[in-house]
């Protein structure tokens, strides 16, 4: 195969990371495109990336269309789940949609990888098979070198669920704290390089991993404390970030910002840690070889 397609909705989250994607595809592909809106032909020998979920565009409909139709198959087609599914004690609305979509178009794939262990572990145990690769660091997610850590304390980026405002609530009475609605693009790249702490809060009840806003925050050197994560590999809680239980995160976002001793050295080795681990170029590369070989 010489050509790759990544497939993707164009949401503004998934920007960096497939800018990152891309990079690393065109090590294996000597032509590599990205479609939003794909006509993905199963008889042609291309290799279709999708990243995010799977109904993020209408390729689904496409691609069942053509696989009832007996229509012959040589392209590769692959999923790397990057959003909510509701892991056991979750109850998000919307996770439970992304999961019924999920087990609905899962036999159109030939893999599917997710980002996060705890979802490995719960999609497995429901009888779909998934193998877990992380994401990882690529230079595309850092947006300044040397950020001017000064003009935010601490920052919120996220969809502010009741469960969320009320901690936030808590944490802006001992902290100044900036929690836009939702900010994209450059706005949340310079936002990012100016905080000394990302607070992380999850959306409902249950203990995910966000791994790609861990990710954005260590690569632009901003210190993450978060309330408790169930399945935190490949980071080492209070080493490459801070975790508390939801009531001590006031205490500890207030200790981080005005700390800038105790802050810097988590800062400095989770930042150490991601550039010195396997990079995002070796995950795509696992999954093209599990991809790839399972059809020899």
């Amino acid at each position: 195969m010489k050509k790759a397609v990544i497939v993707f909705d164009g949401h503004p989250t998934y920007h960096d990371i497939v800018i990152g994607i891309g990079d690393c595809l065109s090590r294996s592909f000597s032509e590599v495109l990205v479609e939003t809106t794909p006509v993905i032909d199963i008889s042609g020998s291309i290799f279709y990336f999708v990243v995010g979920y799977d109904g993020c565009t209408n390729h689904t409909v496409h691609l069942w269309d053509q696989v009832k139709s007996g229509k012959p198959r040589r392209a590769k087609i692959t999923l790397w789940y990057l959003e909510r599914l509701p892991l056991p004690n979750g109850s998000s609305k919307n996770a439970q949609r992304n999961l019924a979509k999920l087990q609905q178009n899962f036999p159109i794939y030939d893999h599917v990888f997710v980002a996060e262990k705890g979802m490995s572990v719960f999609l497995n145990n429901i009888g779909l098979n998934v193998d877990f690769v992380p994401l990882r660091f690529h230079p595309c997610l850092t947006h300044r070198a040397n950020p001017l850590k000064s003009e935010i304390d601490a920052l919120f980026v996220g969809w502010q669920s009741p469960r969320r405002r009320n901690l936030l609530h808590a944490i802006a009475q001992k902290t100044k704290l900036y929690a836009p609605s939702f900010i994209w693009g450059p706005a949340k790249d310079n936002a990012l390089a100016q905080a000394k702490v990302l607070v992380n809060i999850h959306y409902d009840c249950y203990n995910n991993l966000e791994y790609l806003r861990f990710l954005e925050a260590m690569s632009n050197d901003t210190l993450i404390v978060s309330e408790t994560v169930d399945y935190p590999e490949p980071y080492v809680p209070n080493q490459h970030f801070v975790m508390a239980e939801p009531e001590e995160l006031p205490e500890k976002v207030s200790f981080f910002t005005q700390n800038k001793r105790e802050r810097e050295k988590i800062v400095k080795q989770a930042s150490e840690f991601i550039r010195s681990q396997p990079q995002l170029h070796d995950s795509v590369r696992e999954i093209l070889e599990v991809t790839l070989e399972s059809s020899q």
